[in-house]
C-alpha cells in the first residue's frame, strides 16, 4: 500500500506545470516561488530558435534568441478579461511570427511556425495572476 502511495506521488505533476503542444511552462500562484511579491507564469518553445513566455498580473512578454541572431523581446499587453484566449491568440501569434521573421530572417535562422491552438491554451492557463502585493 505505502508503495502505491509513493508510486502515485511520483506520478502526480507539480503545482502548476502545464504543457500545450510543444510548449511547457509552470505558473508560480500561492507561494511556489518563494521570494517574489507577485504571481508569475513561464513557458517555452524549444528549439533552434527558443522562444520564452513570461506574464504576470500587468505584462506579458515574449523573448526569442537563436545561435547567430540578435535576441528578440516582445512587450504585449494582457488581454482583457473579456477577450476570449483564441481570439487574443490569433492576434499575438500573427504579430509574434512577423517579429520573428522579420529579426531571424537576417541572420538565417528559420523561424519556428507559431500555431494558435497552444498559444490560446498558454494564455487560458496563465491568466488570473495575482498583481504585486
Amino acid at each position: 500500500m505505502i508503495a502505491l502511495a509513493l508510486l502515485l506521488a511520483q506520478a502526480a505533476p507539480e503545482p502548476g506545470v502545464f504543457t500545450h503542444g510543444p510548449w511547457q511552462g509552470r505558473c508560480y500562484r500561492d507561494g511556489y516561488m518563494a521570494g517574489l511579491d507577485h504571481e508569475l507564469c513561464r513557458a517555452t518553445l524549444a528549439g533552434p530558435v527558443t522562444i520564452t513566455f513570461e506574464r504576470d498580473a500587468t505584462s506579458m512578454v515574449f523573448r526569442a534568441t537563436a545561435e547567430g541572431c540578435d535576441p528578440l523581446t516582445l512587450n504585449m499587453d494582457p488581454p482583457p478579461a473579456t477577450l476570449a484566449p483564441e481570439k487574443f491568440a490569433k492576434t499575438m501569434a500573427v504579430m509574434l511570427q512577423l517579429s520573428l521573421k522579420s529579426s531571424m530572417g537576417s541572420c538565417k535562422a528559420k523561424a519556428p511556425k507559431i500555431d494558435v491552438a497552444p498559444l490560446s491554451a498558454i494564455i487560458a492557463e496563465t491568466s488570473g495572476l495575482a498583481a504585486r502585493n
